[in-house]
């Protein structure tokens, strides 16, 4: 807030009215108010997918497995599995988690692989490390995600412009 006053800037509402569309690597997903709420859905609206890269993931089951409960749809089992492993992490000392070497020898790519089957989903989160970072999900180790998604309290209020940390802009 200081650098604000000492540069004369202004903090200003973020537009977010109306029906959002969202492009991610050739997915076109439809939605509205937080980005958040995109989870949400029984399933993205889908206007075109010409993103294939053929792997035909199998996920593993793991440590990190993301709730099996298909009530709900993955994209929410994925946050709510993300935010689960980021607050086990103590930012004081985030080596104390018994999982964190591993979480720091694997990328953000490699744990999205092998626990997210569907592949829409699969590039939606990816594209959230791409939006965050600057940087390609293969580049991030899950680690610093997981302790990224713990300082800004959780995907919800990192995303979120009602309420969240992309409400204001400055101008």
């Amino acid at each position: 807030m200081d650098l604000i006053k000492q540069y004369n800037l202004k903090l200003h509402p973020q537009f977010d009215e109306g029906k959002h569309v969202l492009e991610v690597n050739g997915n076109v997903f439809e939605y509205k108010g937080n980005i958040s709420e995109l989870a949400t859905f029984s399933k993205p609206v889908e206007i075109k997918n010409t993103a294939d890269d053929g792997k035909g993931t199998i996920a593993k089951p793991s440590v990190d497995a993301i709730d099996s409960d298909e009530s709900k749809p993955e994209l929410d089992r994925v946050w709510t599995k993300l935010d689960e492993l980021c607050f086990s992490i103590d930012m004081n000392d985030p080596t104390s988690n018994p999982n964190s070497h591993r979480w720091d020898h694997m990328t953000f790519e490699t744990w999205t692989r092998d626990n997210i089957k569907n592949e829409s989903t699969r590039i939606l989160v990816n594209w959230f490390v791409q939006a965050c970072f600057a940087a390609e999900a293969s580049e991030i180790s899950f680690l610093s995600f997981l302790m990224f998604l713990r300082a800004g309290g959780g995907y919800t209020p990192l995303v979120n412009i009602h309420g969240g940390a992309q409400e204001q802009v400055c101008l």
